[in-house]
């Protein structure tokens, strides 16, 4: 029976240690930060989403493959900052992508300078 107590004590203390974790602010690698430091997280995106459809612009700078095969925000207007070479064989070697020269271009032609853009990726490295 004490072993069972112990137990459970152990599971709670697990689950709130969890719990805890999960409530905390996301520790992002200095490497990933930007000069503006703005960020928010994925459900932060969405509540801001849910209360303004309208006002809320969503840039996804994912490789096409990944937007269309993985997945997206369904109001996320895909502008991949690199792209996936298919020419190129990388089976041995880590691929290099080139960057969207024209990306900038790309996000003027499609939002105003007055427009709110949240921009996301796979991990934040982009």
């Amino acid at each position: 029976m004490k072993n069972r107590v112990r137990i459970l004590w152990a599971v709670a203390g697990v689950l709130i240690c969890l719990a805890v974790n999960a409530m905390a602010d996301p520790i992002i690698p200095a490497r990933k930060q930007t000069s503006l430091g703005l960020y928010i997280t994925a459900q932060e995106l969405y509540e801001a989403w849910q209360k303004n459809p309208d006002e809320v612009k969503i840039v996804d700078v994912r490789t096409v493959g990944e937007y269309v095969f993985v997945g997206h925000a369904p109001t996320a207007i895909n502008i991949p900052l690199l792209f996936l070479d298919p020419a190129k064989e990388y089976y041995n070697k880590k691929p290099q992508l080139p960057f969207n020269a024209k990306f900038v271009e790309e996000v003027g032609k499609r939002y105003k300078k007055t427009d709110t853009l949240m921009v996301i990726c796979r991990s934040g490295g982009r």
